[in-house]
């Protein structure tokens, strides 16, 4: 197989292997999700969550 193939045939194996695991991190999540009892936490709270780490580590960067 000539280099070309190879790194071809790496790439589309490599893509197969992402997806194959994404596929299973989204159910997996979904499983959790349908559970009783799951916790939802708001959007705009993640966000918040999110603002004050970048704004630790900014001032650590500084």
């Amino acid at each position: 197989m000539s280099k070309k193939k190879s790194l071809y045939a790496k790439i589309i194996n490599g893509g197969a292997k992402h997806d194959r695991w994404f596929r299973e991190q989204v159910a997996s999540a979904a499983k959790e999700a349908d559970k009783p009892g799951a916790e939802f936490v708001p959007h705009e709270e993640i966000g918040a969550r999110w603002a004050k780490k970048r704004e630790a580590l900014s001032k650590e960067a500084n």
